[in-house]
């Protein structure tokens, strides 16, 4: 499931991109039977929560032009950086998060780096992310999180 999170969250955030209405998109999602209801909710939980937080903050636009060393090539590969830049695009992370995600990355002992390894730290990111929403009002509860 934790990787299936990730894609539809990908999926999610290009078709807004796109200008897809939400209730297409419901649609579309819910006829191809791909993703189950729990994946379909943390998705969309984790996206409401992303959006929540970057509401709350004053962003400053970074625009710079990210380029990636040969060893950065050589080991994650051009499908892999594209798939990373395609993901800083459509505003799912950011150059920080990127960099982030590239020195996780880099520890792993695999030759090859696949897609379902980027998603996995990915949804890290995004679930552990520090929030300034206090505990216990947030719509979703984060891992760390205990109930009485």
């Amino acid at each position: 499931m934790t990787v299936k999170v990730v894609e539809l969250i990908v999926e999610i955030l290009d078709a807004l991109k796109n200008k897809i209405s939400m209730n297409d998109l419901t649609m579309k999602i819910n006829a191809e039977s791909r993703f189950d209801k729990q994946t379909i909710s943390a998705a969309f939980s984790l996206i409401f929560e992303k959006s929540f937080d970057i509401s709350k903050e004053l962003i400053t636009e970074v625009r710079g032009i990210r380029i990636f060393s040969e060893e950065e090539k050589l080991f994650l590969g051009y499908e892999n950086i594209n798939y990373l830049l395609y993901l800083v695009n459509i505003g799912l992370i950011e150059s920080f998060d990127l960099e982030q995600i590239i020195e996780q990355l880099s520890f792993f002992p695999n030759e090859k780096i696949t897609k379902e390894e980027i998603n996995l730290i990915l949804l890290f990111s995004l679930v552990e992310k520090k929030s300034n929403i206090l505990p216990g009002s947030r719509v979703t509860l984060l891992s760390s999180d205990t109930i009485n």
